[in-house]
């Protein structure tokens, strides 16, 4: 069975990490234990340290909650660079920052790590079923590398350009999504104040009548 890493098993990394132990042997790590104990119990391996988790596979896959921590769990103590081997690739699947992101992988470049970006859009949901919406950013003889892997995880796979191209998307979708709230918000204020039942605006509109 093949190896994989994966550090940030919370709402969102457990199931993107569920998805992939199903045919990987995972080595994991997440600073709640419990989070361990739910993936060691299904048979994963826990490690000590992002550094550990490096040591032992040539893929890790990070779902964490900023890019700021990102940072750290690469290249801080106990990082993934660290003890990280020379050709293997690190995969953020963080909704993340790309400026940061590029500034990580112009870094690890040094090293001759890969780092791509591979944000996900369509929630826990979308992960259980393995149809959520994944970007990628990088090379794409890097894209290539590793999409097979990332076929494990969802059906809709994109590549999105060079790197930090993902978390960019990403940003710009939220962004939309913001929009559309916003929108919908004042729309449904117009219609109240024209009279109409909220509840009946809002139970019409859901329909997408438009």
């Amino acid at each position: 069975m093949d190896k994989i890493g994966f550090i940030g098993l919370g709402n969102m990394g457990r199931p993107l990490a569920e998805r992939l132990i199903k045919k990987y042997k995972l080595y994991a790590y997440d600073l709640e234990k419990t989070n361990l104990q739910y993936f060691t119990d299904k048979g994963a391996i826990a490690c000590s340290s992002p550094s550990e988790v490096a040591s032992k596979v040539n893929e890790v896959f990070l779902c964490l909650p900023t890019s700021a921590i990102v940072e750290t769990v690469i290249n801080g103590d106990k990082g993934l660079a660290i003890s990280a081997k020379r050709g293997s690739y690190i995969i953020d699947m963080t909704t993340g920052e790309p400026e940061i992101t590029r500034k990580i992988s112009d870094k690890l470049k040094e090293k001759n790590i890969n780092f791509l970006d591979a944000p996900v859009s369509g929630g826990p949901k979308g992960a259980h079923q393995g149809n959520i919406a994944i970007m990628v950013g990088g090379t794409e003889s890097q894209f290539v590398k590793i999409k097979p892997i990332m076929d494990d995880i969802s059906s809709n796979i994109f590549y999105a350009g060079k790197i930090g191209s993902g978390h960019s998307i990403k940003a710009g979708n939220n962004l939309l999504n913001l929009i559309c709230r916003m929108a919908t918000f004042e729309v449904i204020s117009l219609l109240v104040k024209d009279g109409v039942d909220p509840k009946k605006a809002v139970e019409i509109i859901q329909k997408k009548l438009w």
